[in-house]
């Protein structure tokens, strides 16, 4: 039997599909871990899952300037293109810098067979490439593929951000490793993903909700019962399939836009509040803007 290991980011929507995943792996007798940030993931990962937490010690200083940093980014509002401008040079570099070498040090200690690195935590790539190990990729996202075909120039300098990441972990070459040529698992199905030709590599899982903890029960009874018509909305992929539709004005566009930038913000919070439990800092900070916190934050860590 094989060892797999997730690694993932601190961000509910990006595990839970992987716990799904994890399990039937489990089920199949394979040894599975899940690499994160966040201690309390242990209590939801399915039985025989194992949790490699990343940890650090921090001195005062350095857990005021996480305090700082988070604080910052849960406050900063940002629109439309800045929205992406904002996730990968304030979020997204910043965290994968932060995660690096505690990805390299866990690797290195359960020795897996394959990696599953998720696309915005690309830094898994980067160490399991380093390593010579065979990884893949989890999509909970698909308009971050999607992109490739409708913003293309908005893709390539995602792209860059990512490359220049990598040669600064030691990875030389101009190509981006945040979707694996060997596998690339998109996390919803191709019907809701709608009409792009992919490589390959790319491979929809259709829905993964088998380890999903429910919290209260849905009223299935009242559903069933009611006589109205039922209307089923993908909000985030309709929205950004709706964008490419030629036919809408361009206040119905910027509404549009808008609408997703809020959904980013949203996400953009959510790292907040948790990687404050992380890194054992106060939420209430009032401290204003600074050119360099990203960096002081999440420095590399030897």
């Amino acid at each position: 039997m094989a060892k797999f290991v997730f690694v993932v980011p601190p961000l509910t929507g990006h595990v839970n599909p992987t716990l799904s995943i994890g399990a039937a792996l489990l089920e199949r007798g394979h040894e599975v871990a899940w690499i994160s940030l966040d201690k309390n993931l242990s209590a939801k990962l399915p039985v025989g899952g194992e949790l490699l937490l990343i940890e650090y010690d921090q001195t005062d200083e350095e857990k005021r300037e996480s305090e700082n940093y988070l604080d910052i980014i849960s406050k900063k509002v940002v629109y439309g293109i800045d929205s992406v401008k904002f996730l990968y040079e304030e979020v997204l570099i910043p965290l994968n810098r932060h995660c690096y070498n505690g990805i390299v040090k866990l690797l290195k200690l359960y020795q897996p067979d394959m990696v599953i690195g998720d696309h915005q935590l690309f830094a898994a790539a980067v160490a399991a490439k380093k390593m010579g190990l065979p990884y893949s990729t989890t999509v909970t996202a698909p308009a971050a593929i999607k992109i490739m075909d409708e913003l293309p120039k908005v893709h390539e300098w995602e792209e860059k951000q990512v490359i220049a990441l990598q040669k600064e972990l030691g990875i030389d070459g101009d190509k981006a490793l945040d979707c694996s040529d060997l596998l690339t698992l998109v996390l919803t199905s191709r019907y809701f993903f709608g009409e792009m030709d992919l490589p390959t590599n790319f491979q929809f899982t259709g829905p993964v909700l088998t380890e999903r903890r429910i919290s209260c029960e849905f009223d299935w009874e009242t559903f069933h019962q009611s006589s109205k018509k039922k209307k089923f909305w993908s909000v985030s992929e309709q929205l950004s399939i709706m964008i490419t539709k030629k036919h809408f004005s361009k206040k119905w566009l910027m509404l549009l836009k808008m609408k997703i930038s809020r959904l980013l913000s949203f996400q953009i919070h959510s790292f907040r509040r948790m990687a404050a439990e992380f890194y054992g800092v106060s939420t209430s900070s009032t401290i204003g803007p600074s050119a360099t916190f990203g960096r002081s934050c999440f420095s590399r860590r030897s």
